[in-house]
């Protein structure tokens, strides 16, 4: 059935009558039917209004990274899941409107029909560092972000929370001794300079760059020598160069020097001191042994003043 009716149907109809005539069959014989006056016409009835927006948030939190200027880019969404009404597909930022982000930072919002769920990104520097965790972002969806004409705004949502940073525990630092060793010069009182330095890897914790000396404690080296200790983030280590006088020279190896790193020589607040390794060496100076050509040539040299 099709075509307009001269003047919208005011009421459903219920006795339209159908009659079919003879002709409408292959046999001769028949006649028409009685005319059957109990087909409708129904008027139309508009999808059920969906009216007011709501939605679940099944993501609410995004965190900071170090500084609390910019968004973790792991932890950066908001994710709503629409309880009432049908998203749309694709960008729909302007449809969702976000309040309360640090000044500084935006949002993208991109709609999923398939999970009804809209991603709300956040990106962007702060225009200065987060002081406090805020836990009142407020998101409100628009009708328009949703394809039933029949929708109203949603309620915000002032619940969501932008996190600050929180580095991870590092505990007690811990380090490897990647040269543990130093040697004497010749008289046992001053370190050889080619050989004056112990390095620490650190396998736990962040070194700070340049002098850590303070938080640096080396213990058991001879009396009256000192060091100093440079920490280098790059490869993570720290490097203690000793030199000074001892007040008398080594009578023999030391191998107990310690070395304890306190937790202010790197970069994590919740690091605690390390052990102290107490197995590192001095050496006692060995002299080279002469040369063979060296031997040769002194004995060649005392038969020929005796000769003389």
């Amino acid at each position: 059935m099709s075509g307009t009716a001269s003047q919208a149907l005011q009421a459903d109809l219920d006795n339209v009558s159908v009659l079919v005539k003879a002709g409408a069959v292959s046999e001769t014989t028949a006649t028409d039917s009685v005319a059957n006056a109990t087909f409708e016409v129904k008027k139309y009835v508009a999808a059920p209004a969906v009216g007011q927006l709501t939605f679940d948030a099944t993501d609410k939190q995004i965190k900071m990274v170090s500084g609390d200027k910019t968004v973790d880019p792991s932890d950066n969404t908001y994710v709503l899941k629409l309880t009432k009404g049908t998203v749309k597909d694709g960008d729909v930022k302007a449809n969702v409107e976000v309040t309360g982000l640090p000044s500084g930072l935006d949002y993208t919002a991109l709609g999923d029909s398939s999970s009804n769920t809209i991603t709300i990104t956040v990106s962007g520097t702060a225009s200065q560092a987060l002081q406090a965790d805020l836990d009142n972002v407020s998101v409100l969806v628009k009708a328009g972000a949703v394809s039933e004409t029949t929708a109203t705004d949603s309620v915000a949502n002032a619940t969501f929370e932008v996190k600050k940073h929180v580095a991870p525990a590092v505990g007690q630092l811990t380090f490897d001794a990647t040269d543990k060793q130093i040697k004497m010069a010749s008289g046992d009182e001053t370190v050889d300079p080619s050989d004056n330095t112990y390095v620490l890897k650190l396998t736990k914790g962040t070194v700070k760059d340049g002098d850590v000396k303070a938080n640096v404690e080396v213990t058991g080296l001879p009396s009256g020598l000192d060091y100093t200790a440079l920490g280098d983030s790059s490869s993570n280590t720290i490097t203690i160069t000793v030199s000074g006088t001892a007040s008398q020279a080594l009578q023999a190896d030391l191998d107990n020097v310690s070395v304890l790193v306190k937790a202010g020589a790197v970069s994590e607040t919740t690091a605690t001191d390390s052990v102290a390794n107490a197995t590192f060496e001095v050496k006692k100076h060995v002299a080279a042994p002469i040369s063979t050509i060296g031997k040769i040539s002194s004995g060649l040299s005392s038969l020929f003043n005796i000769l003389r």
